[in-house]
């Protein structure tokens, strides 16, 4: 039996010079499951973007997923991109299992916690003084800046866009003192879940956000496309 890919529709043009598009994933010309992929254009190369693929209960176990999921690669190869993602749920086992299989390598997670009561105030000597035209803070420990955030709001939650601790005071619980504050910040902007993302290759960060009660919501993964 032959696994093909066959076009469920047109290409959707998408903001910020994206387009996607959808298939059917079919055996002889018989419909088995489904895919979607995407491309954008960051700078210095395309990355194509593997949203969503699903096979019928029936059909799985006989390699449709992956054979789906190589001639999406080559699909995205002839749009010219040089590199495919794909966003894994922790629970998701045979899917975790199949992009380990195929070669793919983890970059990153997405982390979310519930935010139920207010955190605790900042440590002695630590204030925080609000910047920008979004939800972001600086953190000073005395006249010293120790830190910056910003939060960006998406629904009834918000998300920790960009997080840094200077050089300096990394390791002393500087990072600890930020994340609470902006907890805080969230909950005051009427959000109820506060989420952020941790590179693959930065152990403490996780291990802090794990501390602080965060969960894994989402594994990120990347294959170049040779």
């Amino acid at each position: 039996m032959t696994t093909t890919l066959r076009p469920a529709g047109p290409p959707r043009n998408e903001t910020g010079n994206a387009s996607s598009r959808g298939y059917d994933i079919c055996v002889n010309g018989r419909r088995v499951g489904g895919l979607e992929i995407a491309a954008g254009t960051p700078p210095g190369h395309r990355t194509g973007t593997l949203r969503s693929l699903f096979v019928e209960p029936a059909e799985r176990h006989r390699g449709r997923a992956t054979v789906a999921a190589l001639a999406a690669e080559e699909v995205l190869r002839a749009w010219g991109c040089d590199e495919i993602r794909v966003s894994v749920a922790p629970a998701a086992r045979a899917a975790t299992r199949l992009v380990v299989a195929l070669g793919y390598a983890p970059t990153g997670r997405a982390l979310e916690k519930i935010l139920a009561v207010p955190p605790p105030a900042l440590p002695p000597g630590l204030t925080a003084r609000p910047e920008g035209p979004n939800d972001g803070y600086v953190l000073l420990d005395g006249d010293t800046e120790a830190g910056r955030y910003e939060l960006i709001a998406d629904g009834e939650s918000m998300r920790l866009a960009t997080a840094g601790i200077s050089g300096p005071r990394r390791g002393r619980g500087y990072g600890r003192a930020l994340i609470r504050h902006a907890e805080g910040s969230a909950l005051a902007a009427g959000a109820r879940r506060l989420a952020l993302s941790v590179p693959a290759d930065d152990a403490a960060a996780l291990r802090l956000a794990s501390a602080l009660g965060y969960r894994t919501t989402l594994v990120h993964w990347r294959k170049p496309l040779l």
